[in-house]
């Protein structure tokens, strides 16, 4: 049911704020971050998962000693967020403890990226701006090329052509 759809009479009645609430989602991806999409289950469960994760250094008094020890007990463990289980450097710990503390819960809701969607460079900025070729003569140019660095990676099956003092002489 639509909100701004209830007539003033209801609204009364029913005690409904004149216009919705904000919620910190909505505040946050208002932010220089943008929340990705409507609250997803996924992106709620990983808020979640990343807040247990954190709760203990929250716990604790900032800029202390118990602080510290926290964050090094944390990062030493691994743990499971959205179902993959892994560790976190105590960077990452930080950034999620200086969201929480800055902006609320919402800050730990996943983010899109910035270059979503954008054109990828195909082989140098200047050469794809100057170079004067339709997209399809570009990406051809791009593919042989790509071959071709895979090719000379590869060594053909020989070892390496270095001459030197070495373990390999």
């Amino acid at each position: 049911m639509d909100p701004d759809a209830v007539c003033p009479d209801l609204r009364g009645l029913f005690n409904l704020p004149l216009r919705p609430v904000e919620t910190p989602f909505q505040a946050a991806g208002q932010a220089s971050r943008t929340a990705v999409g409507p609250l997803s289950a996924r992106g709620l469960k990983m808020m979640q998962d990343k807040r247990r994760v954190i709760e203990p250094i929250l716990a604790q008094p900032g800029r202390s000693a118990a602080r510290a020890a926290a964050f090094w007990n944390v990062a030493a463990v691994p743990h499971g967020v959205c179902g993959k289980v892994e560790r976190f450097a105590e960077n990452t710990l930080g950034d999620w403890v200086r969201g929480v503390e800055g902006r609320g819960d919402a800050s730990l809701f996943p983010t899109a990226r910035k270059d979503k969607g954008a054109r990828r460079c195909l082989i140098a900025k200047a050469w794809d701006q100057g170079v004067g070729l339709d997209d399809a003569a570009k990406a051809k140019i791009a593919a042989v090329r790509e071959a071709g660095v895979r090719r000379s990676m590869n060594c053909k099956g020989k070892g390496s052509t270095r001459s030197g003092s070495g373990p390999r002489g």
